[in-house]
C-alpha cells in the first residue's frame, strides 16, 4: 500500500497566511479563549440523526504536513482506497499555514456537497470548531461527524471537550488513548488501530547518511513541534552515552522534524551531546522512501519516550523488521510485548514540560530507567542473532495489529454496515473480518514506582 501520489503542488492561499500571522500575534489565553468558546458557537452543527449509510467517506486532515497527525491522514486515505471504498479527501494544511510545498497535494477528489456518509477529522479535538467552520455547512451537514484523535497522556484536557460536543463519535488507534478519552465520550469512543503501511522494497544505504558500515547504529527521531520533552530526546542521547560514550564503532543518529517550533531544542541537543564525534543530528524533512531508508540503514531504533499516544516512529520501524528499545509505557503497548521489542522500565512522575506543551494540572507520564536502556542497547550490540530474531518477532506482530486485515476488521466494527463490502475486498480477506474480533492485548507493562 502506497502513499497518494500525485504531481500537483498548491500554494497556501493568502488569506489564510494573513489570517494566521494575525492569530499568533494574539496573546496564548485570548488565543484559548476564542477556541472554546467563540469557534463551538459558529461552527456547523451535527445532524440529530446518523445518515443511512456509511459511504462515502471522506478524510479531512493535515495531508501536506510532514507531521504524524498529517501522515496517519495520508495512510488512512490510502488504506480506505486499497479496501476499494473509494474516499475523498479534504487537505486542512494550508487553513492551518502549515502546508510544505514538498507533499503533494492528495490524489484523492474532494467531497461534494451533502454526499451524507462518514467525515473523519484527523485533528485534535481543540481545532474540531474552527475546522468545521472551514469546512462549512454544505460539506458538514448530514454526514457522521468522527473525530480521529490523538493524545499522549492519561487525562483528557477540558480544551477538548467542546470539541468532543460537536462529533457523533470519536476513534482512537490504542486502548491507551480510548481511556483518557472514554469518560467525556461515554459510548462514544472506539479503538481503530492505525493502518501502518508495508512499505515499497528499499534497501539500508548507509553510505546514503555518512554512516560507518562496520558500526553498530541508534536512531533517535521526534518532530519537535509533537513535544520534545515528551519524547525524550535529552534521555536518549544520555542513554547511548552511558553504554558506549565516544567510541568509535558505536553511532547515534539523532533525527529531528520541525525544530523550529521549540529552537531552545538545538543548543539543548548540542549540549547533551558533549559534541561528540559518534553522535549525528540531523533536522529536515525527509521524504516517505528515504526515511524507510534510514530505519533500514540502522540496527536499533531507541524510543525512551515519556508518553506516546501511539508511537509512529516505533510502528514503522517494526514494520521494516528493525528491533525497537522503548519505553514500556502508553500507547505503544498496544503492538509491543517482551518477545517484539525491548522494553525498559519506568517509574511515573508529574508531567513537567518546559516546552508548556503538557503542563497540565494532574497529569503524569512516564520516566524511563536509563540504566535499563543501557542493558538493552549493550544486548543488542553484542548479539547480533538478538536483533535478527527480535526484528523478524517485531515484523510478524507489526503486520497482526496494523496490518491492512486488523485496520478492516477496526474500520467493521466502527461501521458494520460496510461489513459484506470489507468482506469482499481482496485485500481483508485474510484473516476474516469478524464483527466480534477484537485486538489481542500485550502483558502488562513493567513499571517501577508506578503510581
Amino acid at each position: 500500500m502506497a502513499e497518494a501520489k500525485t504531481t500537483t503542488r498548491k500554494k497556501t492561499p493568502i488569506r489564510y497566511r494573513a489570517a494566521h500571522g494575525l492569530w499568533r500575534r494574539l496573546p496564548r489565553g485570548l488565543r484559548q479563549g476564542v477556541l472554546s468558546t467563540v469557534m463551538p458557537a459558529l461552527a456547523p452543527r451535527k445532524a440529530a440523526s446518523l445518515p443511512a449509510s456509511s459511504l462515502p467517506i471522506t478524510v479531512a486532515g493535515h495531508l501536506t504536513t510532514p507531521s504524524g497527525m498529517g501522515h496517519t491522514a495520508r495512510i488512512a486515505l490510502d488504506a480506505l482506497d486499497a479496501l476499494g471504498l473509494a474516499p475523498s479527501a479534504v487537505n486542512l494544511s494550508h487553513a492551518f499555514n502549515i502546508s510544505d510545498p514538498a507533499l503533494p497535494e492528495p490524489r484523492f477528489p474532494p467531497p461534494s456537497a451533502h454526499d451524507g456518509g462518514s467525515l473523519l477529522l484527523h485533528v485534535n479535538g481543540p481545532y474540531i470548531p474552527y475546522v468545521l467552520g472551514v469546512l462549512g455547512r454544505r460539506r458538514v451537514a448530514g454526514r457522521r461527524l468522527i473525530g480521529c484523535w490523538h493524545w499522549e497522556l492519561p487525562v483528557l484536557p477540558r480544551s477538548w471537550l467542546k470539541g468532543a460536543e460537536l462529533l457523533h463519535e470519536v476513534w482512537v488507534p490504542t486502548q491507551f488513548v480510548a481511556e483518557a478519552v472514554r469518560p467525556a465520550l461515554q459510548g462514544r469512543v472506539r479503538v481503530v488501530p492505525h493502518p501502518v503501511p508495508a512499505p515499497p522494497p528499499v534497501a539500508a544505504d548507509r553510505a546514503y547518511f555518512k554512516l560507518a558500515e562496520d558500526a553498530f547504529v541508534v536512531l533517535v527521531a521526534a518532530n519537535v513541534a509533537s513535544g520534545f520533552f515528551r519524547k525524550n530526546v535529552l534521555g536518549a542521547i544520555a542513554a547511548f552515552r552511558r553504554a558506549f560514550g565516544t567510541e568509535a564503532k558505536a553511532r547515534l543518529l539523532v533525527k529531528l522534524n520541525d525544530i523550529e517550533a521549540f529552537p531552545q531544542a538545538r543548543k539543548l541537543v548540542q549540549d547533551a551531546t558533549g559534541h561528540a564525534a559518534n553522535i549525528q543530528v540531523m533536522d529536515g524533512t525527509l521524504s516517505r522512501m528515504d526515511f524507510d531508508r534510514l530505519l533500514m540503514s540502522v540496527d536499533v531504533v531507541l524510543s525512551l519516550h515519556r508518553s506516546e499516544g501511539f508511537g509512529l516512529v516505533p510502528a514503522e520501524a517494526m514494520r521494516l523488521g528493525r528491533p525497537v528499545v522503548a519505553t514500556a509505557w502508553s500507547g505503544n503497548m498496544d503492538f509491543m510485548d517482551e518477545g517484539s521489542s525491548g522494553l525498559v522500565s519506568f517509574r511515573m512522575v508529574p508531567a513537567e514540560d518546559p516546552q508548556k506543551l503538557y503542563n497540565l494540572p494532574g497529569q503524569r507520564w512516564a520516566e524511563p530507567d536509563l540504566d535499563h536502556a543501557v542493558e538493552w542497547l549493550r544486548k543488542f550490540r553484542a548479539e547480533p542473532a538478538l536483533r535478527e530474531r527480535v526484528g523478524a518477532a517485531a515484523k510478524a506482530r507489526a503486520e497482526a495489529c496494523f496490518g491492512l486485515p486488523a485496520f478492516a476488521r477496526g474500520l467493521a466494527q466502527a461501521l458494520p454496515d460496510l461489513m459484506p463490502r470489507l468482506v469482499q475486498s481482496e485485500a481483508a480477506k485474510t484473516p476474516s473480518i469478524s464483527a466480534d474480533a477484537r485486538p489481542a492485548r500485550p502483558p502488562a507493562s513493567r513499571a517501577k514506582g508506578a503510581a
